[in-house]
C-alpha cells in the first residue's frame, strides 16, 4: 500500500491587542462619519503567541462605501489602518467594516466589525414654539410684533450636537416661502410679505443652529385679518430643503391681527385717529380711560376703537349699519375682512362673525 503523510500544525491563533483593536461585541460599534470630512480608523493591531508566527489583517467592505486601506503592517505585531471621505450620494448609509488575522498557516482570529454610519442632515424648526395649543399670536395695528424663527440640525446620528453638526459642515439656512392671508370666506396664499413685514437675515448665510428675526407692523387693511407665515429650511449639503416641527413640511405660524384696535403713532392724538378713522373723538376717548390727555396720548398706546359687534341670524351690513346708524362703507372701512360683502352688501353675514363698529353716539 501507498504511506499517507498528514501534516498538522499545533498552535494559537493570532489574537487582538486590547488596546489598538476593536471591541470584541455581539452589536457591532457604529461610529458617525461626515460627508466631505476625513474619517480614519488607524493601527488596528493583532499579536501572536510565538516568534516567528508572522501575521496579517485583512479588512472586508472597503469596496463597498469607497474607503481605503492607508497603511498595513505585516509581522508580529501586525497592523492596519484604513480611512473613508463619505459623499453625498451615500447619506444615511451603514457600511459594516470587518478586521480578521491570519498567520502564515491560514489561522484566523475572531472576526471583529464596525459599522460606518453616514450621517445626513434632519434639520428642524424649534421656535418660535408651535402655538396651535394657544391659538395664534396677536397683533395690533401700528405696533410692531416680532419673534424669532430658529432652527437647527442635530443630524439623523445620535448624541450630536448643532455645534459639532455646523464643524462638520451641517449648516442650515431658513427662508421665507410663503404668506396665507384668510377670512371666514377666503384664504389667499401669496409668496410675499404683507406690507409692513421683515424678515432679517442671520450673520451668515448657512449656520447651526440659525436665527432670523421676524418683525410686521401691521397697517390698516389687515384689522381683522389672520396671516399665516411659513417658511421653509435648506441644508448646506443642499439635500434637504424641508422641516417643520411635526413633519417634513413648511413650518408656520399665524398671527390675529386685532379688529378695532389701534397702536397712537408718534404725532397722532385722539382726534387726528377720529378723523382717520371716521367717527367723533370723545367716542373713542370715553372707550379708552387710560389716556389723560387727548391732545397728547403716549406714541404706541393701544387704543380701543369702538365695540365688537356680533352679527346675529339674518344681520347683514345693511341691516346693521341701519341698527348703528353708521354707513355700509364705514363698516367695510372699519372691518377689511368684510370687502367680500362690499359688492353685496344685503347678504346675510355669518353668525357669530365680529365686526368693528363706531356708533354715532356723540353729537360733534
Amino acid at each position: 500500500g501507498t504511506l499517507l503523510r498528514r501534516q498538522f500544525y499545533l498552535g494559537y491563533p493570532p489574537y487582538w491587542d486590547a488596546l489598538h483593536a476593536l471591541v470584541r461585541s455581539e452589536t457591532p460599534i457604529i461610529y458617525n462619519v461626515f460627508v466631505n470630512n476625513l474619517f480614519s480608523f488607524t493601527d488596528v493591531t493583532s499579536l501572536g503567541t510565538y516568534v516567528g508566527q508572522t501575521i496579517s489583517i485583512s479588512v472586508t467592505g472597503l469596496s463597498d462605501c469607497g474607503a481605503k486601506v492607508a497603511s498595513k503592517q505585516v509581522g508580529n505585531p501586525a497592523r492596519a489602518s484604513i480611512y473613508l471621505i463619505p459623499s453625498v450620494n451615500q447619506l444615511g448609509m451603514t457600511f459594516p467594516i470587518c478586521y480578521t488575522a491570519w498567520d502564515q498557516y491560514h489561522i484566523s482570529s475572531d472576526t471583529r466589525c464596525i459599522h460606518l454610519y453616514v450621517v445626513r442632515p434632519q434639520p428642524l424648526f424649534i421656535g418660535p414654539k408651535s402655538n396651535i395649543s394657544e391659538g395664534p399670536y396677536r397683533a395690533v395695528v401700528g405696533c410692531t410684533f416680532s419673534t424669532s424663527v430658529v432652527a437647527i440640525d442635530l443630524t439623523s446620528g445620535s448624541g450630536i450636537t448643532a455645534s459639532y453638526a455646523a464643524g462638520k459642515g451641517y449648516k442650515v439656512h431658513i427662508y421665507f416661502y410663503k404668506s396665507v392671508t384668510s377670512t371666514t370666506r377666503n384664504r389667499v396664499d401669496n409668496l410675499f410679505l404683507p406690507s409692513g413685514a421683515v424678515f432679517l437675515e442671520d450673520t451668515s448665510y448657512f449656520s447651526n443652529p440659525t436665527r432670523r428675526e421676524f418683525s410686521w407692523t401691521p397697517l390698516h387693511g389687515h384689522a381683522g385679518l389672520r396671516f399665516d407665515f411659513c417658511f421653509m429650511l435648506t441644508d448646506s449639503l443642499g439635500t434637504v430643503n424641508t422641516a417643520s416641527l411635526v413633519s417634513r413640511e413648511e413650518f408656520c405660524f399665524a398671527v390675529n391681527v386685532a379688529r378695532c384696535r389701534y397702536c397712537l403713532q408718534p404725532g397722532d392724538s385722539i382726534f387726528t385717529i377720529s378723523n382717520f378713522w371716521g367717527t367723533n373723538w370723545l367716542n373713542i376717548w370715553a372707550g379708552n380711560g387710560h389716556i389723560l390727555r387727548p391732545s397728547q396720548p403716549l406714541a404706541f398706546t393701544e387704543v380701543i376703537l369702538g365695540p365688537l359687534f356680533f352679527a346675529q341670524a339674518h344681520d347683514s351690513i345693511d341691516s346693521i349699519s341701519i341698527k348703528l346708524s353708521v354707513s355700509p362703507g364705514k363698516i367695510i372701512n372699519w372691518n377689511p375682512d368684510l370687502a367680500f360683502y362690499a359688492s353685496n352688501t344685503s347678504m346675510f353675514l355669518d353668525i357669530n362673525q365680529e365686526i368693528c363698529v363706531l356708533p354715532h353716539t356723540c353729537a360733534p
